[in-house]
Order: C-alpha cells, then structure tokens, then sequence
C-alpha cells in the first residue's frame, strides 16, 4: 500500500522548524502531526534535491 502524500504545507513547516529553530525529528512531527519517519523521509528528500 503507498504512503499517503504530505501536503505542501506541511512540507513548507518541516524545513522551517528544522532549518530556523534547529528543531529535531521528534519534536517536529509532534508539532506538525506526522510520524518522525515522514519527517525524516521530507528532510532526506530536500538534501538530496540541494535545499539547505
């Protein structure tokens, strides 16, 4: 079964609270209410595409 899609939004918030507070995976997924290996898959996926 594939994984459902996270919305841009969310995506937009993973990289904010991680490149402007410095958050961890933990606190960001609770903060943004997904699982830490969503956060950690879209933080993978934005350094491979060379975002920073």
């Amino acid at each position: 079964m594939p994984a459902e899609r996270v919305e841009m939004r969310r995506v937009r918030e993973i990289l904010r609270y991680r490149f402007e507070q410095g958050l961890g995976h933990k606190s960001i997924a609770v903060r943004v209410g997904t699982a830490p290996s969503t956060v950690r898959e879209t933080l993978r996926r934005a350094a491979v595409a060379g975002l920073s």
